[in-house]
């Protein structure tokens, strides 16, 4: 069996809350949350009217780091019906929910302690280092990108916008994120901090 049909989920599989319930939105899609399996997930929907190129990269990112305890739980690939070019979704990725939502809202909500900090950063460098042991670079990690089970363990998630090493090289070193958490020495004009992000990226 190929890959390809491991993770190509049946729609009559997923159970769509009724009415459909949005729990995000982005420049990507919505996110919608469902059952799968006796279990609630969330199903990212494209809204472009083709394949999109960077939801295709967040599965295929997504598959590379599947496994993992801070890695958001990837279950597989929904291929929607309906003609493409009418403008209707294309396909969906059906992935861990997470309760407590991300990182960022609920340190705004909640007082937490030192120890519960220090296992937060503990765990998102876990998961870090799962992606970099599979070359997958995440370029856009901040607290809105880190999710909290229920168990409050965070899961880091969106990977629209990850590339590989090799990826780096063909886009001539450029990479996405949000500016207000890029390390400097990528935004620097200094050459030798642009050579040191080059080499250890």
């Amino acid at each position: 069996m190929s890959s390809n049909n491991r993770i190509l989920i049946k729609n009559e599989k997923v159970m769509m809350s009724t009415p459909p319930h949005i729990i995000g939105r982005g420049a990507m899609g919505e996110v919608y949350l469902a059952t799968y399996q006796e279990e609630t997930v969330v199903v990212k929907k494209s809204q472009r009217g083709v394949i999109d190129n960077t939801l295709l990269q967040e599965y295929s990112n997504y598959f590379k780091l599947q496994n993992h305890r801070n890695i958001l739980k990837f279950y597989g690939v929904i291929k929607d019906t309906g003609d493409i070019r009418d403008g209707r979704y294309s396909f969906s990725l059906v992935l861990e929910y997470a309760p407590n939502g991300n990182l960022s809202s609920y340190l705004k909500t909640n007082t937490v302690t030192w120890s519960f900090k220090a296992k937060v950063c503990r765990d998102i460098a876990l998961g870090l280092m799962h992606c970099h042991d599979n070359n997958v670079l995440h370029f856009d990690l901040k607290p809105e990108n880190v999710l909290l089970d229920k168990d409050l363990v965070p899961k880091l998630a969106d990977f629209g916008i990850s590339k590989s090493k090799s990826q780096m090289i063909l886009d001539n070193g450029k990479a996405g994120g949000t500016m207000n958490y890029v390390a400097p020495e990528r935004v620097c004009r200094d050459m030798k901090m642009r050579g040191f992000f080059d080499k250890y990226a």
